[in-house]
């Protein structure tokens, strides 16, 4: 449109000094009859030759111009593909092989820039860690799957701050402030690191939040320290304790006949037991490094449960506990080790029976199905946020004369069951235990 109103304006100027010759020739030779009609013949060949060159000089001066009109429309739609044709001038030519290469690198920068693009957008969703962009605002705009994992979170979480998301990590990541990072524990014994970091692009800076599993290596490193610990000790105290016993036993064998020494034999008894007892104390830190693999079966979960209730409910009543048991009707299938499994639940529900609260206090064993879950309940004083993250470290308990090796146990089965589970109070005060062993798959 422009290059049209161009035309016209220097069509329009032509004529117009064509016009103004011919009125200044015609002027000259006014009178002069033969002058005269040269002057008109002469006015004729300028106007045909002007109009024959106007053609000319337009493309000579309109077709650079328009080059480089169509070059700054291409730039301005950021078509890099296109390419400027030569318009036979050497000097606008030489601009248009510039452009043109420009054009080239241009559109190369750009699908390096797509391709690089692609490969980190690729990487990022293979990635193990968890990976979650944040808009300018702080709200979240995407994640990648290995963080709708970690955080439990497949849809209804874009726009949402960190701290909403529905997930046990919501608190700590909106406490993460940036270059942050830290380490935190979940009520499944889970470990995670979180990071919170950023970005420059196109001037502004970009938040983003990482999310790394370390439960495995963290666990891993546990097991070994602790297992290469309680080798050591077992194995000192049992020689000790071998020893003793058998000068503790020999000694009282010998005063034992006599009755002045009856108190003495007594007193060497009781030393006995002791060694006893600590014996047994060390074999059940031992028993946690000797947690077999689990030989998974089919077995249902009513059935589980069922066979140990005369054991439970003695284990209950010892300790002044109503233990109250609700089997769903489904009695869904699950892959487990029975013998493993039954140990579980047997340090549960000591774990339960002997919490701090209320007395007497009441246990409530309950099985669900879709999915397959047992729950153990009970209304102790509870736990707190801040023993929430430590209630599976290794020897860690709350209670006076506590060892911190039921939860540990049952952490190790558990994991090796590959079946979730949680440790917290629910709003309504009760301490609920959940684990959601691996179903079986229904054959077609």
């Amino acid at each position: 449109m422009k290059g049209k109103i161009t035309y016209i304006i220097m069509v329009a100027v032509y004529a117009v000094l064509v016009i103004l010759l011919y009125i200044q020739l015609s002027s000259l030779t006014a009178g002069d009859g033969d002058s005269s009609r040269w002057t008109d013949h002469l006015g004729q060949g300028l106007v045909v030759l002007l109009l024959i060159l106007l053609p000319i000089l337009h493309r000579r001066m309109m077709r650079p111009m328009r080059t480089l009109m169509d070059g700054m429309s291409l730039l301005r739609e950021q078509d890099f593909s296109s390419r400027l044709s030569p318009v036979g001038q050497s000097e606008a030519d030489r601009v248009v092989e510039v452009f043109n290469s420009m054009m080239g690198k241009l559109r190369e920068e750009r699908l390096h820039v797509r391709e690089q693009e692609r490969l980190l957008d690729l990487l990022v969703d293979v990635s193990p860690m968890g990976v979650v962009m944040l808009d300018l605002d702080g709200r979240v705009k995407s994640m990648n799957p290995a963080a709708q994992h970690l955080l439990a979170c497949t849809e209804d979480y874009a726009g949402r701050l960190p701290g909403e998301l529905d997930s046990p990590l919501a608190t700590r990541l909106a406490e993460l402030r940036e270059g942050e990072s830290l380490t935190t524990g979940t009520n499944d014994a889970h470990i995670y690191r979180l990071t919170r970091s950023s970005f420059p692009d196109r001037g502004f800076s970009h938040p983003f939040l990482l999310v790394e599993s370390l439960t495995e290596e963290v666990m891993n490193a546990q097991r070994e320290a602790y297992e290469r610990v309680i080798r050591m000790i077992a194995h000192e105290v049992n020689n000790s304790m071998a020893t003793a016993r058998s000068i503790l036993d020999m000694t009282q064998q010998e005063l034992s006949p006599e009755p002045q020494h009856q108190e003495a034999a007594e007193a060497l008894g009781a030393c006995a037991e002791r060694c006893d007892a600590l014996s047994a104390f060390i074999a059940r830190y031992a028993n946690v490094v000797k947690v077999p693999e689990a030989q998974l079966q089919p077995v249902c979960l009513n059935n589980l449960v069922e066979s140990n209730r005369l054991f439970l409910e003695s284990l209950c009543s010892r300790s002044q506990a109503v233990l109250h048991i609700s089997l769903c009707a489904g009695n869904p299938e699950v892959m487990c080790d029975a013998e493993l499994m039954e140990q579980a639940l047997v340090n549960i529900l000591k774990n339960a029976v002997e919490s701090e609260g209320t007395i007497p206090r009441q246990i409530w064993i309950e099985t669900q199905a879709n999915p397959a879950c047992i729950i153990i309940a009970d209304n102790g004083s509870g736990i707190s946020p801040e023993v929430e993250e430590r209630l599976f470290t290794p020897f860690f308990t709350t209670k006076p004369q506590g060892s911190g090796l039921g939860l540990l146990l049952v952490r190790e089965v558990l994991h090796r069951h590959r079946c979730r589970f949680s440790l917290c109070t629910d709003a309504d005060g009760l301490t609920r235990f959940r684990i959601w062993p691996q179903e079986v798959q229904a054959k077609h």
